[in-house]
């Protein structure tokens, strides 16, 4: 294999973007997060959770990214709402800049997510 190969349809942009996710854990508990990204792409997005424990790859999330005004040249939309699937977890150990996140979530937004185009003011 090259190396380097890139297997992302999307290239992903170290973006900070206010993101909200919901999970459903049984039983029928709705548990809900705001966190930030770390990375997001038009495919995908990977951000640090604090209070969701022992998630798994494959499990559904609803997710709702908005982003600011002044992002608005490096994404397409405005705001992305819908389903996604969690992709990879990581257990993260607690560092200097984050000692209360638990674990690194990669997911990749389902093709029912719906965004909201930015519109030029």
């Amino acid at each position: 294999m090259f190396k380097g190969y890139e297997k992302r349809r999307y290239k992903r942009l170290e973006l900070a973007l206010s993101i909200e996710v919901r999970k459903i854990s049984p039983p029928a508990e709705l548990i809900f997060e705001e966190a930030t990204t770390t990375n997001v792409s038009l495919s995908g997005a990977y951000f640090k959770t604090r209070i969701w424990k022992d998630v798994k790859p494959e499990e559904g999330v609803y997710i709702s990214i908005s982003v600011p005004r002044e992002m608005r040249r490096y994404f397409p939309f405005s705001r992305l709402a819908g389903k996604a699937k969690v992709v990879r977890v990581e257990d993260l150990p607690g560092d200097e800049l984050d000692s209360l996140a638990r674990q690194g979530l990669a997911i990749e937004f389902s093709s029912e997510s719906i965004s909201l185009a930015a519109v030029a003011p």
